[in-house]
């Protein structure tokens, strides 16, 4: 749980890291007795923690499926419990980890309600 870390920038950080890495042993412990290639499960740990971002294709891919969803089921709910300024805060770093194909794809993937009415403001 988030709760686990201290409060603040530093504590986050520290809990999505820790996140990335059980993640990934979590692949490894589901693939592994499937007999699943050793350099397949490693290539998932990548895409997972995100390692080569910003100079991997593929990993940008991932990237913006994640911020994706994010839009798809997190959007208005974050909304409704932080209110638009910070929420705005969040869209806009959002918009800025993802690839111009996956903002082209963000209206889309956002379903209609208020949400979808401050990412289209923020993206416009």
């Amino acid at each position: 749980p988030r709760a686990s870390d201290p409060d603040g920038r530093a504590g986050y950080l520290r809990w999505r890291r820790d996140q990335k890495t059980a993640h990934a042993a979590t692949l490894v412990e589901l693939l592994t007795p499937l007999g699943v290639p050793a350099e397949v499960i490693e290539r998932a740990g990548q895409l997972v923690q995100k390692i080569g971002l910003g100079s991997d294709p593929e990993i940008q891919v991932f990237e913006d499926v994640v911020c994706l969803v994010f839009c798809e089921t997190e959007l208005d709910e974050l909304l409704a419990k932080v209110g638009e300024e910070k929420t705005a805060a969040a869209v806009v770093k959002t918009a800025g980890k993802m690839s111009p194909a996956g903002l082209a794809l963000a209206a889309d993937a956002t379903p209609p309600g208020p949400g979808l009415d401050l990412l289209r403001r923020l993206l416009a």
